[in-house]
């Protein structure tokens, strides 16, 4: 099931309450659950806040991270990974899934600039 889905129906939410909490149409957020198109920066930070979890979560179907999971969990090098990405910022968030989304030529483009705007 879709993350999108799952996590609106554990609120109790239909598609429209959901569409009208994030400024956006009904069919939009259908898409987004068939994943026929994904949901643009500003969507997926509030659905961050309204649901509590990453953006990297809801992109990557990763396990959200919770305090009562660490607590029943022994701390594996990826639950570290998850804990620390949970720290980041939403922005932070989404630098760093649109990184890994790109290819190994693309991340290397992208550094490339950044290092540029950092120079000037």
């Amino acid at each position: 099931m879709n993350k999108i889905k799952e996590l609106r129906k554990r609120k109790g939410w239909n598609q429209t309450t959901l569409a009208k909490k994030l400024d956006t149409t009904q069919a939009n957020i259908s898409g987004w659950e068939k994943d026929k198109w994904q949901p643009d920066a500003e969507a997926l930070k509030i659905m961050s806040n309204l649901f509590d979890v990453s953006i990297d979560y809801i992109l990557n179907n990763e396990k959200p991270i919770n305090e009562l999971q660490v607590a029943q969990k022994e701390i594996t090098p990826d639950l570290a990974k998850e804990i620390w990405f949970k720290t980041l910022t939403l922005v932070e968030q989404l630098i760093i899934t649109t990184m890994l989304r790109l290819n190994e030529v693309q991340q290397l483009q992208v550094q490339s600039y950044m290092q540029g705007m950092l120079s000037k």
